[in-house]
């Protein structure tokens, strides 16, 4: 709309007959019309940009919809009640052995006459 008002103004000072701004009023015209250039371009850009980001919505659905069906798959052949497990028996060995602390604990209890026993601490 503006590049549109400055070819209009442009054009009506040039017929009015100023000499002195003539040149002026053709260079004025001149930018409009590369900005009407310049926005016809983008307009193309956004569209484009458009297209190409319904080609993109269009292949994350394929996308989406092959590992939806990648992962029924998957799950369907695996069904961990049923899966088997070998059984692998790691023996100690000695050298692996490391006793950093000892400790003895003792509780204290009392045998009544009927043989039951009955703590000493309480």
């Amino acid at each position: 709309m503006q590049s549109a008002i400055s070819i209009g103004a442009g054009l009506l000072g040039a017929f009015l007959g100023r000499k002195v701004a003539s040149r002026a009023n053709l260079s004025t015209a001149g930018s409009a019309f590369r900005s009407i250039g310049r926005s016809s371009k983008e307009a193309g850009d956004v569209e484009r940009a458009l297209e190409n980001l319904e080609t993109c919505r269009g292949r994350l659905a394929e996308m989406e919809a092959e590992f939806k069906s990648e992962t029924e798959r998957i799950e369907a052949g695996v069904d961990p009640r049923t899966e088997e497990f070998d059984v692998v028996e790691i023996r100690p060995k000695k050298t692996n052995i490391d006793v950093r602390y000892l400790s003895l604990a003792w509780a204290p209890y009392w045998r009544s006459p009927d043989g039951r026993s009955k703590p000493a601490w309480r």
